[in-house]
């Protein structure tokens, strides 16, 4: 006999579960730092047994990985969505607004901002993470490369350089100058993150 299904009730469940895991270990991570970060301290946030944190997640490595994963699919969902903002030839300061609010979208939340400068230092701290993050950072690239290149696209605009090498450079960009924006508040910063994603743009954007 075969094992029954587990119902709907159970699916969402282990749902609820696994969102409640992931967003007790970002505020811990984020106020504690991942180094200094348990198992332990994260089921106790999220008020759940290691039972439920093993049965969702196989380390805090999978669990840091997942909330990486799930930022990066939210920004690139938004960025797809912008996309329908560009309905035809445009200035490069309107292909800029479009890509400079969809970038900087994920670092705007200083939170986020923390959690992915913990993720850097936990990949440069710890081999066997870094050849993962490095992976699911060059994932990211590519998809952002390729709508970069849509956007250029339908704003009537050809690149002159690889997607792959724009989107590093664009990525680098954003994600330094919003690093300098909370270090230096005030409107400095966010002005040269656009007006150096601009020139990024114009260097790399001819009118097709």
């Amino acid at each position: 006999m075969s094992a029954p299904h587990p119902g709907p009730r159970v699916t969402r469940r282990r749902a609820e579960t696994r969102a409640r895991l992931l967003l007790a270990a970002l505020d811990v991570f984020v106020d504690r730092g991942v180094g200094a970060t348990s198992v332990e301290q994260v089921c106790e946030a999220a008020g759940y047994t290691r039972g439920a944190f093993y049965s969702n997640f196989s380390s805090l490595d999978e669990l840091l990985l997942t909330l990486y994963e799930q930022r990066s699919a939210a920004v690139l969902a938004a960025l797809e969505e912008a996309l329908a903002r560009l309905t035809g030839p445009a200035a490069v300061g309107t292909l800029t607004d479009v890509v400079d609010d969809l970038l900087t979208a994920h670092l705007a939340d200083r939170r986020w901002l923390v959690m992915q400068t913990e993720i850097a230092l936990h990949a440069l701290r710890t081999p066997a993470a870094a050849g993962e993050v490095a992976a699911r950072r060059a994932r990211l690239r590519e998809r952002v490369g390729a709508l970069i290149a849509q956007a250029a696209q339908r704003a009537g605009r050809r690149l002159t350089t690889s997607p792959d090498e724009l989107a590093s450079a664009a990525l680098a960009l954003v994600e330094g100058a919003r690093l300098q924006a909370w270090l230096e508040p005030g409107d400095g910063p966010v002005r040269t993150d656009r007006l150096l994603l601009t020139a990024l743009l114009e260097q790399y954007t001819v009118s097709a």
